[in-house]
């Protein structure tokens, strides 16, 4: 294997080196030599070795685009970040060594690139150089808490990457760098069938939470205006997401269609209310009378009904939501004395699914067709059919049950009152 040794020299190939001005007052010097051993294999046997000798120029007095440095000026912390080697095209074995301006400082390598989110949020990239050794500038403690001040506002470090050593093996230690302005990057609202306004805000750096409809708005304005700086509302859900250690939040609050806030203490919240035909079965009547007994047996009908949805983190139901039922289907009882025994008879049942009414007392006569000498007889339900009758806007039907439960542990209930429109008798008939 062939050996270098630093006493061998290397001469300077072609008229002097290129130097070239960088970004930021930063010099990049390519100094090409001659090798006295023009081999390839010399150079890959020996390139580490070359390297460590000629690491820094501290104080080169080059001259740039052929004019010579003014007396004393230099170009001061001037360090080898890469080495190669190749031939010419008159097949000579030059050796480049190519110089930059680092220190222990990390520094600007160009103009940070500054662009915005589509809500006009302020990102920059910065792309930074110093010498390999050098400590990084960030940590990823640093992510969400270190920031810098651009264009009058204030960024914060939403990610970083090491790119020291990425390209060819370059000897420049190079972070690159991604800022943002705090604020809200996405905006949506939801008008969910359940009867809810689901408003959510994605933001990053800093948290977000949707408020109720702002009213100097109309539910018609941007979210981002609509729903800032009104009315407190109930928190649906909250996420947290970590993008390379920079925080984003989205966060969903929940609202009346109108834009207004639900109350959650136990109160119901009206969140829908409309207008259906349900079947709904009509009684039968049942009617007693000195002579005859009549029977209609009832049947389904369509009702209108009017139904409500609500929502409370109450899971009680209120006695106003308890559908109508029937106390007591009709009962009857009778009695009367035949003339030709003398002997009572006595009679009494029930009918249910009958509404009844009627009575009749006779001293004499003919009761079903028997003649008697006394007899007396009544039928009755609770309702009577006239009070039936005239029930108005009576609950028929009604439902509670857990809907969801909310970010911040609260339970709702979900509740359904199923009202009948008017009197029984309009819906109905008369029974």
């Amino acid at each position: 294997m062939a050996v270098y040794h630093r006493t061998q020299r290397l001469q300077i190939y072609g008229e002097k080196p290129e130097v070239t001005q960088l970004f930021g007052d930063r010099y990049r010097m390519v100094v090409r030599c001659k090798a006295a051993r023009d081999t390839e294999a010399w150079y890959n046997a020996n390139k580490d070795q070359i390297f460590a000798s000629f690491g820094t120029l501290y104080s080169a007095q080059m001259s740039v685009d052929g004019i010579d440095p003014r007396s004393g000026e230099a170009y001061p912390d001037m360090c080898l970040v890469s080495n190669g080697a190749s031939y010419t095209q008159t097949g000579e074995y030059v050796i480049s060594f190519v110089y930059e301006t680092l220190t222990a400082a990390w520094t600007k390598e160009q103009d940070d690139e500054v662009t915005s989110t589509d809500n006009g949020l302020r990102v920059l990239e910065r792309s930074e150089v110093a010498k390999i050794t050098a400590t990084a500038p960030y940590d990823e403690d640093d992510v969400g808490v270190a920031t810098i001040t651009d264009g009058g506002k204030t960024l914060y470090l939403a990610g970083f990457k090491d790119q020291t050593g990425v390209d060819n093996d370059s000897q420049v230690g190079r972070v690159v760098t991604r800022w943002a302005e705090p604020g809200i990057l996405n905006t949506q609202r939801e008008f969910a069938r359940d009867g809810l306004l689901y408003v959510t805000f994605e933001s990053q750096g800093t948290k977000f939470t949707p408020t109720a409809l702002n009213p100097t708005y109309d539910l018609t304005d941007e979210d981002i205006l609509a729903f800032q700086n009104g009315a407190a509302a109930n928190l649906f859900r909250s996420r947290t997401r970590n993008v390379e250690g920079f925080k984003r939040y989205v966060v969903t609050v929940m609202l009346k269609q109108d834009g207004t806030p639900l109350t959650d203490d136990g109160t119901d919240n009206e969140v829908n209310s409309y207008q259906r035909y349900l079947p709904y079965q009509k009684p039968g009547t049942f009617t007693l009378a000195a002579d005859s007994i009549e029977a209609s047996p009832g049947i389904a009908r369509f009702a209108l009904a009017q139904i409500t949805e609500l929502f409370s983190t109450s899971g009680n139901l209120a006695a106003s939501y308890k559908p109508y039922s029937i106390a007591n289907w009709a009962n009857y009882n009778y009695s009367y004395v035949p003339t030709a025994t003398g002997i009572a008879v006595v009679k009494n049942g029930g009918a249910k699914g009958y509404l009844g009414s009627g009575s009749f007392a006779s001293s004499g006569g003919k009761v079903f067709g028997t003649d008697v000498d006394s007899a007396a007889g009544s039928a009755g339900s609770d309702p009577s059919p006239s009070v039936f009758n005239a029930l108005n806007n009576q609950v028929m039907d009604s439902d509670n049950a857990p809907a969801f439960v909310t970010d911040e542990g609260v339970k709702w209930y979900r509740k359904m009152k199923v009202q009948m429109v008017g009197t029984m008798a309009a819906n109905l008939g008369s029974v």
